[in-house]
């Protein structure tokens, strides 16, 4: 069997939502979403392998139009939950960590 393997460097640029289609490629998981450490990669994993199977299965004689209408609608997504998972990191881990943790639960009413 042979294998074709496509070579695109991935950086922030997904947090903008910019992803170039490349012909029978997508992402799922943590290489769709560039996010700190925060153990979220296999649920996003699960939740992309889902809603990438309802596309599929409404063009199953498409896969092409299957990956194009996966990636319209993952792409704005995984931006948002990127931008939040590095918003929070930084809050928790980032240099004014206690004020911003402080600041946080405060707004929050806690």
């Amino acid at each position: 069997m042979r294998q074709t393997v496509a070579r695109k460097r991935i950086d922030q640029s997904l947090t903008k939502g910019e992803w170039e289609h490349v012909k029978g490629i997508t992402l799922i998981g943590d290489a769709a979403h560039l996010t700190p450490p925060d153990g979220d990669g296999a649920n996003w994993a699960l939740y992309d392998g889902a809603a990438l199977a309802k596309p599929i299965a409404a063009n199953r004689n498409d896969i092409e139009a299957a990956l194009v209408a996966f990636e319209a609608e993952m792409l704005p997504r995984s931006a948002r939950s990127s931008i939040e998972s590095h918003q929070s990191f930084e809050r928790t881990f980032g240099y004014n960590a206690p004020d911003d943790l402080r600041a946080m639960i405060i707004s929050e009413g806690w």
